[in-house]
């Protein structure tokens, strides 16, 4: 900054005194180039512009890829969808939002879901098939899942080999058993996931998050755990169904406290 104060008194002297040689007002101090010296101080001051213009583009292109890269580290590179680091993200951006505009005693009007998916028969096609058949059926299944949990503020996230899992809010439970059976539907129905041998269908697991504590990151953790042990129990009654729970039903779950939905 001192050096571009220093130029601009420089110029503005330079101009001083071109404006009185061209009066003939001349003194023995000055040279006969002022002109030349005041086109090469405006000459510098333009080079000093066109700089700080190239640095800025250069700071302004290195946030967008720090931006392009948290981006990337926060999806799957097979699916596109979110992993966990992009989930709990996506979450936090959400929560922070309700947290600011929901008082705590009015957090129990919220609704909002948790959907757990595993894939049937998946090890089998990529044991049988290979990997790249494996990638394909992943992201066929992705397809379905979008179409099905399509909103803005549906988060999607795989964390890992063939499991899936979507937050819902403004959604309760019997909206998510509904989406879920149509996801469910709509995957048994497609042919392209139909092999030989085996075929892919889904277990899911559908509970509702309960914001019963002053950290609803806490409460979706606990939606979470619920949500994957009802998607077990679809599992391990076979596949190709969903189970819905609600985190008020004392663990292990007795088979007269879930509700079972088959499409």
């Amino acid at each position: 900054m001192m050096s571009h104060r220093m130029t601009v008194n420089n110029i503005s002297t330079l101009e001083t005194r071109s404006q009185a040689e061209s009066s003939g007002r001349r003194t023995k101090s000055w040279k006969p180039s002022l002109r030349q010296e005041l086109t090469a101080a405006n000459m510098m001051l333009a080079e000093i512009n066109r700089q700080r213009l190239a640095m800025l583009e250069k700071n302004l292109h290195l946030q967008e890829q720090i931006k392009k890269a948290s981006e990337e580290s926060s999806r799957d590179s097979l699916t596109g969808l979110l992993n966990r680091r992009g989930r709990d993200r996506a979450w936090t951006r959400e929560i922070h939002l309700l947290e600011h505009s929901v008082p705590f005693s009015e957090r129990g009007r919220i609704d909002a879901s948790v959907v757990m998916i595993d894939l049937d028969n998946f090890k089998t096609i990529n044991d049988r098939y290979g990997h790249g058949a494996g990638d394909a059926v992943l992201q066929r299944v992705v397809t379905h899942l979008q179409t099905t949990f399509s909103r803005d503020t549906d988060i999607l996230c795989r964390p890992g080999g063939d499991e899936f899992d979507v937050i819902l809010l403004n959604t309760d439970c019997p909206h998510a058993y509904a989406l879920a059976g149509e996801l469910a539907e709509s995957v048994r129905q497609d042919t392209t996931l139909h092999f030989a041998d085996a075929r892919v269908t889904l277990s899911v697991g559908v509970t509702d998050i309960r914001f019963t504590s002053h950290r609803m990151a806490d409460d979706l953790g606990e939606a979470m755990s619920t949500a994957d042990a009802l998607m077990y129990i679809s599992k391990n009654n076979g596949g190709d169904q969903v189970t819905g729970g609600t985190r008020n039903v004392p663990r292990p779950m007795r088979e007269e406290d879930r509700v079972n939905i088959q499409y």
